[in-house]
Parts: structure tokens; C-alpha cells; sequence
């Protein structure tokens, strides 16, 4: 949500700066406001913004402060009343600053570290420190001027997060606490992509420098596809500490994921079949799928079916039993469909019929027992006995 509320913010004032319409300080003092609370820490990252609107347009910057402050003080009231402090929950990341030699390690791992360095789980982010040194040269007028200001302001962030004691961010793939700061490292890097396109030369450095980018794109592609994929998968004893380089998480990440995870699909909307399926058993088109029924595996019968039918997407039987699958895994309105499909197809199919219409009684019975739960909680309880 922070990475959001801060595209919203930057969004907001460049639109500002192309139309002066106050709707867009409006905009951008909402979300400010809104990201102040949503993690008390990344409040770092407004100071840049509150600066340049103050500096910048100074009559004008109450319509942003004061919506800001409007934005915000629902949930400094709720943190208050209920956390007794204005940080609200986060009062608890005060205990985890510890001042100790470590911290210009920390500082650096949270960079460069094997299992937890923001530039070795997205290398592509390294070009962010090129862009910044280029957005004067492209001409994008005062805004340049924010994003200069940036620069600092992520520094002191990473700083802070590097005195504390679990600078990794605990149990997670990469940098957890950095996340924040990737809106702004993308737009560094979009100006030197922008810089680099507009000096393009077709030299032999400068296609040299084009591959380098490519290479380092798609590194950063694989390396967050298998932290997206393979990192639940991860056993624990390969989850090692950020400076660990003989148990790379990420090489980690991706045997014990290959190992462990079964399937991989691309899903369509239910009940059609997945735009994709890959499985590593060899044998998944010829599964028992009726030793699967018997056993009550619906799932699995469901992709059985569900892959047959990419083979033969005209068999009124398979649409039937992919239909009779569904509503053992309780999703009756796609199973619904199903049975439509198989209608479409043959219209005399009894069994379809029959399994349409008692799909349709179990679903009406079902949202009559949910309307009958809604009636129940929005009632008054009857008083206790006298």
C-alpha cells in the first residue's frame, strides 16, 4: 500500500505541474496523509514533497496541507485512543534500534547483501543511480528538482532501517523494509533509460550499454519470478542470514521450489480451462481420475478435466464432470456454467439437466441459510431472563 499511496502522491503533482488545477494539491494531500499512517517509518519519504510543495507554492500549498491533515487524523486519533501514542502499533520498532559498530555493515548489507541487498534482488535498480545524475538533462522541468530531493531523503531511510536490529526485515525474500523506496528508484531508472535512448548513437559502446540493460532487466525478472513462485517453497534450512554467501536464498528458493511444487497454471475465468498448465509429473494426463473421485480429490479431478477439455473443448461429458467438480468444491455458480456449457453443446444431455437443476437448490438453499445468518446478526439479541 505504501508503494502505492506514493505513485498516487507523484502522480498528483506532476499532473499538477501540467495542469494547475487544485484538485490535483487536493489529491496529492489526501495520499500524503494517508501514507503518514500506513507505515509511520516511510513517513521519511514525505519530506521531500512537503518541502517542494511549500517551497514551490507557497500561497497555494494549503490545499494540500490541509487535506493532508484532514486525511490523517482519523487514524492519529485511532492510535492514540487505542495505542496511547501517535505511531499507533509501530511504537515497537523503537525497541529495535541498537547502536552498535554494525550499523555501517547494515547499511551497506541492506545494498549489497547476498540474501537480503536491494541491488542483488533487483539489479536493474543499480541504474537508478545513473538517472538520477541525468534528470536535469531531460528537460522535465521543476519536478527534476523533487526527485533531486529524493535522493537524500532514501538514504537517510535505509540509514534509519540499518540501526535496527533485524535490518533484514525478518523472514522475507529480499529487502523487505526497502520496498517503499521502489517507486522513486523506477523513475531514476526510467530517466536513464529515457537518457541513454535520446544519446543512442548506434555505436559499438552504445549497443554495448543496451545489452547491459537487457541483461540486467532480465535478471531482475528471474530473480523476482522465483521469489514470486519458488520462495514459499524454500525449506528452512536453506533460509540463512543476510550475509550468508554459501546458502543463497535465492538458489535456494529456486531447488527447493523446483523440488516441491507440482503444478504451474495460468488461469482463465472459471469454468473455462487454464490458459497455461505445466505439471512436473510426465503422467498428468493419464491421472486415476477416478481413484480421485473415490478418494474425494476433487481438485485434482478438476484439473484432469480441466486439461481434457483444452484437448476437447466440444465434450458435453467433460463439461458435465467438470461441473460435478465444482460443486463438490463448493462453487456452484461456476459449476453452473459448467453444466450450461455442456447444455450449449447437447441440449438433450439429461444428466446435465438434472445436474443443473439440483446445483440451482443447493445454491438457493445456501443464499436463503446466508440471507437467514444476515437477518440473525443485524437483529437484536433477545435480553437475558429476568
Amino acid at each position: 500500500m505504501i508503494e502505492l499511496l506514493l505513485l498516487a502522491i507523484l502522480y498528483a503533482i506532476i499532473r499538477y505541474e501540467e495542469t494547475p488545477s487544485p484538485g490535483w494539491l487536493v489529491a496529492a494531500g489526501i495520499f500524503s496523509g494517508l501514507l503518514a499512517f500506513c507505515r509511520p517509518p516511510d513517513a521519511l519519504l514525505l519530506i521531500p514533497v512537503v518541502a517542494y510543495i511549500v517551497l514551490e507554492y507557497r500561497r497555494k500549498s494549503f490545499q494540500f496541507i490541509m487535506p493532508a491533515v484532514l486525511a490523517g487524523l482519523p487514524f492519529l486519533a485511532y492510535n492514540v485512543y487505542y495505542f496511547g501514542t501517535v505511531t499507533g502499533g509501530y511504537v515497537q520498532n523503537l525497541g529495535k534500534f541498537v547502536f552498535s559498530p554494525d550499523v555501517i555493515a547494515n547499511f551497506i548489507g541492506l545494498f549489497l547483501s547476498p540474501n537480503k541487498g536491494l541491488f542483488v534482488f533487483s539489479p536493474v535498480l543499480v541504474l537508478a543511480i545513473c538517472g538520477y545524475f541525468h534528470a536535469d538533462a531531460l528537460g522535465i522541468g521543476r519536478i527534476s528538482r523533487l526527485l533531486r530531493w529524493f535522493a537524500p531523503v532514501l538514504l537517510l531511510e535505509i540509514a534509519m532501517y540499518a540501526f535496527f536490529s533485524d535490518w533484514g526485515g525478518g523472514y522475507s525474500y529480499g529487502p523487505r523494509f526497502l520496498t517503499s523506496m521502489v517507486p522513486v528508484l523506477c523513475i531514476y531508472v526510467a530517466l536513464f533509460l529515457a537518457y541513454s535512448a535520446a544519446q543512442f548513437r548506434a555505436r559499438l559502446q552504445d549497443y554495448l550499454k543496451s545489452v547491459a540493460i537487457v541483461v540486467l532487466i532480465l535478471f531482475s525478472v528471474v530473480i523476482q519470478f522465483i521469489g514470486a513462485f519458488y520462495f514459499p517453497c524454500l525449506s528452512d534450512a536453506h533460509y540463512s542470514q543476510p550475509w550468508d554467501s554459501t546458502n543463497l536464498v535465492i538458489l535456494g528458493s529456486l531447488s527447493d521450489g523446483m523440488a516441491n511444487l507440482d503444478t504451474f497454471a495460468v488461469q482463465s475465468i472459471p469454468p473455462l480451462p487454464p490458459l497455461y498448465y505445466y505439471s512436473r509429473y510426465s503422467e498428468w494426463k493419464d491421472i486415476d481420475v477416478q481413484g480421485a473421485l473415490v478418494a474425494g480429490n476433487y481438485i485434482a479431478a478438476y484439473w484432469h478435466y480441466a486439461q481434457r477439455l483444452q484437448e476437447n473443448p466440444d465434450s458435453y461429458i467433460l463439461w458435465n464432470n467438470l461441473g460435478c467438480c465444482l460443486v463438490k468444491l463448493g462453487q456452484y455458480d461456476d459449476a453452473i456454467q459448467s453444466f450450461d456449457r455442456a447444455l450449449a453443446i447437447n441440449p438433450e444431455f439429461s444428466e446435465a439437466k438434472a445436474n443443473r437443476e439440483a446445483t440451482e437448490q443447493i445454491l438457493g438453499q445456501y443464499n436463503r441459510s446466508e440471507a437467514a445468518n444476515r437477518t440473525l446478526l443485524s437483529g437484536t439479541i433477545g435480553s437475558s431472563p429476568a
